[in-house]
């Protein structure tokens, strides 16, 4: 879909209420990826920023192919990973892909959505940010890989500054892979606007 963006998103509306389990896969052009946001909480499954490599495109392909896999079989199962984070705080989500919880002190606690983590397949690795990175919503904010060597974009789902990197994810997959909305979040960040941020976003079930 590169057409512009009101008969996009008549389109994706059209296609998704008709044919649900069809994993739709967007391309954006535009310098900011708000737009791209708001078409996954349209329903997109993801989407690539032009100019996009070979190997991003293949990526998002199998990790589209999953999802309509697992939507066909009708095996998602609940959200796993009920740890201490869980019940603390609202939940958003870039839908199927990136969740945002805002804590208590105005910080956002950011994580895979289990839909992502079961189509990147086994991770084996994540490359997170540093603290006092920047990072941007729509942007990337982690960089996933799998057992089969692929490499994965996380889009953050909102915009600041990483305060905060959760190192036992980094010594080990096994928290993201089991507990993705609980022991295996990834970054704290602290927003630079998230009033802005939030209406980009879906809020979520399972808090």
């Amino acid at each position: 879909m590169m057409g512009p963006v009101g008969e996009d998103m008549d389109l994706l509306r059209m296609v998704k209420e008709q044919r649900p389990e069809i994993s739709v896969i967007t391309m954006t052009g535009y310098p900011t990826i708000k737009t791209a946001v708001q078409m996954i909480k349209s329903g997109a499954f993801d989407y690539l920023p032009r100019p996009f490599t070979p190997e991003e495109l293949t990526s998002v392909t199998i990790r589209a192919l999953k999802r309509t896999r697992i939507y066909k079989e009708r095996e998602v199962e609940g959200e796993r990973g009920e740890g201490v984070f869980e019940k603390e705080g609202d939940l958003y989500c870039i839908p199927e892909h990136a969740w945002a919880r805002i804590e208590r002190d105005g910080n956002v606690r950011i994580g895979m959505e289990d839909m992502f983590r079961k189509t990147a397949g086994e991770i084996i690795n994540i490359d997170l940010p540093y603290e006092g990175d920047e990072v941007r919503q729509g942007d990337v904010c982690a960089y996933i890989t799998s057992s089969g060597l692929h490499i994965h974009k996380l889009w953050s789902p909102v915009t600041g500054k990483a305060i905060e990197v959760n190192e036992a994810v980094n010594k080990d997959c096994l928290l993201a892979n089991e507990y993705p909305r609980g022991e295996g979040w990834l970054i704290r960040v602290k927003p630079a606007d998230l009033k802005e941020d939030l209406e980009n976003l879906v809020q979520c079930l399972g808090r």
